[in-house]
């Protein structure tokens, strides 16, 4: 990153305008946007009074090391120090679980990678696609993430070239269209239209729903609507699979 976007980070983490930094360091309002702008740089003596004014090193400003803290990091860490005893327990405690849930993403990512090099062999007239577990189509308490199963093998077709993932139904709530058995392609969306079928995730439950007017449908009669404000949608199903697959773990 050059010198003048370092600056320009750090002068806006400080929340100081290029007038206010000017008139701090006794420089002209033009010479700070001369330098974001890579245009020119300071002397060495007004380099160091902007670091004074902005808590940054002369090395963050020329060419950080992969070690120096950056303004955004510093001042985290400065608003850590200022938290009690209990404010810090409480971040240490959502530092280690999102620690451990990255490297469990990773290690994810590794597999299904892994499993992608294996079935490189087969042939080009199959799909290979990440397949998840069941989920219940009346809702059960799931993490997205955790249901991944491996990678699912199915024959290429016209409905299923398009689909980035593969995923199992259980439960009733959208027969006759799809039953406890079906595995369903799904093609990632984050918005779905008035009358599509998806896969949408509201808190810790996973569910196989039709798009009503605010809220989410089950086919089946026998079940109600669900308020769809706060639901996240994670794909949209194109269909079901048909015909052999295999699954590889």
């Amino acid at each position: 990153m050059t010198f003048g976007k370092q600056l320009r980070i750090a002068r806006i983490a400080k929340n100081l305008t290029q007038k206010q930094l000017a008139d701090l360091i006794a420089a002209k309002h033009n010479s700070i946007s001369n330098w974001e702008n890579d245009l020119n740089r300071p002397d060495p003596d007004t380099i160091e009074a902007i670091c004074r004014v902005l808590d940054i090193t002369p090395n963050y400003l020329l060419g950080a090391k992969p070690d120096d803290f950056s303004p955004e990091e510093k001042l985290l860490v400065k608003k850590y120090k200022e938290l009690d005893d209990f404010g810090r327990q409480t971040v240490n405690i959502v530092i280690e679980r999102e620690l451990e849930r990255a490297a469990q993403a990773k290690e994810a990512v590794g597999t299904i990678e892994k499993l992608q090099r294996q079935a490189a062999a087969h042939s080009t007239l199959s799909r290979l696609l990440s397949y998840y577990g069941k989920i219940a189509a009346s809702g059960q308490h799931y993490s997205f993430e955790d249901m991944i199963r491996g990678m699912i093998q199915v024959p290429l077709t016209d409905e299923n070239q398009h689909a980035d993932y593969a995923i199992g139904i259980s439960g009733n709530s959208m027969e006759p269209d799809f039953t406890e058995e079906d595995i369903v392609y799904v093609q990632k969306a984050a918005h779905l239209n008035k009358g599509e079928i998806g896969i949408f995730q509201k808190e810790n439950c996973i569910y196989i729903k039709k798009v009503g007017d605010g809220e989410l449908l089950s086919l089946n009669p026998d079940y109600g609507s669900i308020p769809g404000q706060d639901a996240k949608a994670l794909g949209r199903v194109l269909g079901k699979i048909e015909g052999d697959y295999q699954v590889i773990t």
